[in-house]
């Protein structure tokens, strides 16, 4: 089977049996486990492919699917005050900032200011948390998502960012904001 067609049944698939759309229970959990091992099986290759085209923001030990899946853990469980309080978000962060270090040391030095407790304790976080939930609905849906939609996301995404750092007290939150988001688009490409 050519990639292309593969890709095609593969996505086929995955919406056919979207835990969204899906109402059995074990059909779900299946999904989900099952798309955390495709997704890094594709994360391998695609990373192999990538890596030599010379990709200067992304070195070859960053995994871009456990990355999308600690993206969407965090997610999951929210950003903000009470987050600190659950175990899980402590340890998906760490592993999220853990990832983003293999591929650039400087952005996961930004992404571990922004998810620190003191920054989650600010009262902008809703800012950072709702851009960080457009960013992260292009990880986890970009089998689903066309470009436009993609664009849409990120267009809101930024207006979010762009509130955030008018209210962050952050010194130089707009460079790092603007490298942040630099290095997003960046490993964006690695999902296509």
């Amino acid at each position: 089977m050519e990639k292309v067609t593969y890709i095609k049944h593969i996505k086929k698939l995955l919406k056919t049996y979207h835990p969204d759309l899906c109402p059995d229970e074990n059909l779900r959990n299946a999904y989900n486990e099952i798309t955390v091992k495709l997704n890094n099986a594709l994360g391998k290759l695609e990373n192999k492919e990538k890596n030599n085209e010379g990709n200067t923001l992304v070195n070859k030990d960053f995994d871009i699917h456990s990355f999308r899946y600690y993206l969407s853990k965090i997610q999951s469980i929210g950003i903000g005050k009470k987050s600190m309080l659950n175990k899980d978000f402590i340890i998906f962060r760490d592993f999220l900032i853990s990832e983003i270090n293999k591929s650039n040391e400087k952005t996961g030095e930004y992404f571990a200011l922004l998810l620190s407790d003191e920054n989650i304790m600010n009262d902008s976080i809703g800012l950072f948390a709702n851009a960080y939930a457009n960013y992260t609905s292009i990880f986890q849906n970009y089998y689903q998502y066309n470009e436009q939609t993609v664009k849409q996301c990120i267009k809101i995404g930024d207006s979010y960012f762009d509130d955030y750092v008018n209210k962050c007290e952050i010194n130089d939150i707009k460079n790092i904001i603007e490298e942040i988001k630099e290095w997003l688009q960046e490993v964006r490409y690695m999902l296509y």
